[in-house]
C-alpha cells in the first residue's frame, strides 16, 4: 500500500512516527480549469478523510486529528457538502483554526 510505504519512509527519514503532520497545498496550474483551488473543496475533504481513516486503522496509531475529524465531530459525524457549509461550521467552532488557515477560510 502506497500510504504505508510513505509512513515507513517518514519513520526512516525522521526516526519516529510518534507524531506525523501532513500538509495539503493547493497549487492549480491552469487558469480557468476545474483544478482544486480551495482546501474546503469537497475533493480535498474527501481525500483528507480517506487519509485520516487509513491512518487510524494502521497498527499502533492511537489517534488521528485532522480538519475532517473536527468537521465531522461538530457536524453529526458527516463531512460538510460545500465550502459554504465548511465556512459556517468554522465560524461556530474555533477548533478548525488549527487545521485550516483563517485567511483561506474567509476569502470568497
Amino acid at each position: 500500500m502506497d500510504s504505508i510505504t510513505t509512513l515507513n519512509s517518514i519513520e526512516n527519514e525522521f526516526g519516529s512516527t510518534n507524531f506525523v503532520l501532513f500538509a495539503i497545498e493547493i497549487d492549480p496550474s491552469y487558469k480557468g480549469s476545474d483544478e482544486v483551488r480551495d482546501v474546503r473543496d469537497q475533493r480535498v475533504l474527501l481525500y483528507l478523510n480517506q487519509l485520516s481513516e487509513l491512518a487510524i486503522h494502521t497498527e499502533k496509531v492511537i489517534e488521528v486529528t485532522s480538519a475532517t475529524t473536527v468537521l465531522k465531530s461538530i457536524n453529526n459525524n458527516r463531512l460538510p457538502q460545500s465550502e459554504r457549509e465548511v465556512q459556517e461550521l468554522a465560524g461556530k467552532n474555533g477548533l478548525l483554526d488549527n487545521y485550516i488557515s483563517r485567511i483561506i477560510l474567509f476569502l470568497l
